[in-house]
């Protein structure tokens, strides 16, 4: 495993810092969407602050059909729509528009589900206020959730950092790219093994930042 280590680790490196790139980015994204999408949800449904069934089951349609579509069947479907809006259907930008798509429903999800445990007091206190939606959203509900949201933002990123392994498929880069090559051609197991262990390390150390952020914040 050493020898591989010393064999490999450049081109682990320089892939792991694609798949970075690609997952900064694409979770940047997935959060301005996916955040005011959980909004819409929390608020417009039956007994919301501000009930909308029909903003409501829209938001809901679209967002249950990006999830309910396997990672892999969404980017092969995307393909034309990247190159379309990008000029390219393959490569890192394709792979990156591919992950924003579905980290923007996932994100909106997790957001909807942080902004529902709010206490129903805090919306009444903000009327009482004379703040509008977005300020009472800004001011006083955001505060209080937020280290649930910071977790929900770290399992985004652990998601996206799963799916980024798929987009070697589409030549996305990435440690996914070394992985696809390696069932295409002759088996290297102690890369591959390499690759295993350097995810475990990183997707613990994201899910430990995470955690320790949001008990920070708590404590606030």
């Amino acid at each position: 495993m050493i020898e591989a280590l010393v064999q490999y680790y450049s081109q682990i490196f320089y892939a792991l810092g694609q798949t970075f790139l690609m997952v900064l980015i694409s979770t940047t994204f997935s959060i301005m969407i996916g955040v005011p999408l959980g909004i819409i949800l929390s608020v417009t449904k039956r007994d919301g602050y501000v009930p909308n069934s029909s903003l409501f089951w829209i938001v809901t349609i679209i967002v249950n059909i990006i999830r309910s579509v396997p990672f892999i069947l969404l980017m092969i479907i995307l393909i034309p729509v990247s190159h379309f809006l990008f000029g390219t259907g393959f490569g890192m930008i394709a792979s990156i528009f591919s992950l924003s798509i579905i980290g923007l429903s996932i994100m909106a999800r997790l957001s909807e589900n942080a902004f529902i445990s709010a206490d129903a007091e805090l919306y009444c206190l903000g009327t009482s206020l004379n703040f509008g939606l977005i300020k009472t959203f800004y001011k006083i509900i955001l505060p209080e959730i937020m280290p649930a949201l910071i977790l929900s933002i770290t399992n985004l990123v652990i998601t996206l950092i799963a799916y980024s392994m798929i987009v070697g498929i589409i030549n996305g880069g990435g440690i996914g790219t070394i992985v696809i090559n390696q069932l295409t051609g002759a088996w290297n197991w102690s890369l591959l093994w390499l690759v295993v262990i350097v995810m475990i390390i990183v997707i613990s150390l994201i899910q430990i930042i995470g955690t320790v952020l949001a008990r920070l914040v708590n404590k606030a």
